[in-house]
C-alpha cells in the first residue's frame, strides 16, 4: 500500500535542521513538542486523511503525466497506479475516493477547456528559512525551516494561481493561511511572482452560477485575489513569529499545561495506545 499513511508529522528534524510543516503553524506548540520528543504518539491517521492521501495522490498521477504528454490520465488509470492492496479497503471507502478524484479530474478538464491548464509546478516541495534581521533564528542549536508542497500551480492570463485541493467541504481560515504561506515562501526564495490562489473543495458537488452582473460563483471553489493573499501571508507569518516563540518556551523541556480551556478536549488526554497519557496537550 504505497500511498498510506502511517502518520502524521508536522515537526521533524533533518540535516541537523529543525523542520515545521505549514499546517503545523496556529496550533498547539507543546503537542508538537510532545510528538517530536517521543513523549506522545503522533496523531493517528483516521479514513478522511487516509481518503484525502489517495485522492491528491490520483490527481498528482494525472497532472504529472498531463505536464509530459499534455494528456489527462483515465481516473481508473490513476487509480490502478496507487498500488493499492484489498487489505482493509471495501467497496465503500473506493466509491468515495472515486466520487471525489472524479470531480477533481472534471475540475481538471474544465481549466484544460478553458486553456487554462498552463502548468508550473506539481507538488513541488518549498522551503524558508526563519530569520530575524537576516540572521538565522537557533532553537537549541539548530535553524528552523518552514516546509510546504502546493498540489499545483498554474498560469494564465500572466498571473500564477496556487490550486489547493481540500477533499472535505469544510471552510476555515487555516486553509487560507496554507495557501498564502506557499506564496510567501515561493516570493521571498525568488521562484515566482507573487501568485492569486484557488481552494477547491471536492467534497462539495461542483455548481456554478451566473448572476446578473455577468460574475460567475463557484460554490465548490474560493479564489484570493493578490491582495487577500499578501494580507493572509502577513496573518500567517505572524502567527509564525509567535509559534517559534512557543517552541522555544517548550524547548528541550516541555512544561506541564493543562490549564486553559482546549487542553479539556485534548485528544491527547485520553488516546489509548497501550496506556493513557495524561499530560494535556
Amino acid at each position: 500500500m504505497r500511498w498510506l499513511k502511517k502518520r502524521v508529522v508536522k515537526m521533524y528534524m533533518r540535516d541537523d535542521k529543525l523542520i515545521l510543516h505549514t499546517t503545523s503553524i496556529g496550533s498547539c506548540a507543546r503537542k508538537e513538542m510532545l510528538q517530536f520528543s517521543g513523549e506522545q504518539p503522533t496523531d493517528p491517521v483516521n479514513f478522511y486523511a487516509q481518503l484525502g492521501t489517495f485522492v491528491h495522490g490520483m490527481l498528482e498521477h494525472c497532472l504529472r503525466k498531463y505536464a509530459k504528454v499534455g494528456v489527462l490520465s483515465n481516473i481508473q488509470d490513476a487509480f490502478e497506479s496507487m498500488q493499492l492492496g484489498d487489505e482493509g479497503f471495501g467497496e465503500e471507502w473506493r466509491a468515495e475516493i472515486m466520487e471525489k478524484a472524479e470531480r477533481g479530474w472534471s475540475w481538471l478538464r474544465s481549466e484544460e477547456e478553458a486553456e487554462h491548464l498552463n502548468i508550473v509546478e506539481v507538488e513541488n516541495r518549498h522551503m524558508l528559512q526563519y530569520t530575524v534581521d537576516d540572521e538565522p533564528v537557533l532553537i537549541d542549536g539548530h535553524e528552523v525551516w518552514v516546509t510546504g508542497t502546493p498540489d499545483l500551480i498554474i498560469n494564465y492570463d500572466d498571473t500564477d494561481y496556487i490550486i489547493d485541493f481540500k477533499s472535505g467541504k469544510t471552510r476555515n481560515k487555516k486553509q487560507s493561511w496554507q495557501v498564502s504561506a506557499y506564496n510567501l515562501m515561493r516570493y521571498m526564495n525568488f521562484h515566482g511572482d507573487p501568485a492569486k490562489a484557488r481552494i477547491v473543495y471536492l467534497g462539495i458537488e461542483p455548481k456554478v452560477k451566473v448572476q446578473k452582473n455577468g460574475k460567475v460563483h463557484k460554490y465548490h471553489e474560493r479564489e484570493l485575489t493578490l491582495e487577500e493573499v499578501v494580507e493572509y501571508g502577513k496573518e500567517w507569518y505572524h502567527a509564525l513569529e509567535e509559534y517559534i516563540e512557543e517552541i522555544k518556551e517548550c524547548y528541550p523541556n516541555i512544561p506541564q499545561h493543562d490549564d486553559c480551556e482546549a487542553c479539556f478536549f485534548c485528544p491527547y488526554r485520553t488516546l489509548d495506545w497501550g496506556e493513557e497519557y495524561q499530560r494535556g496537550g
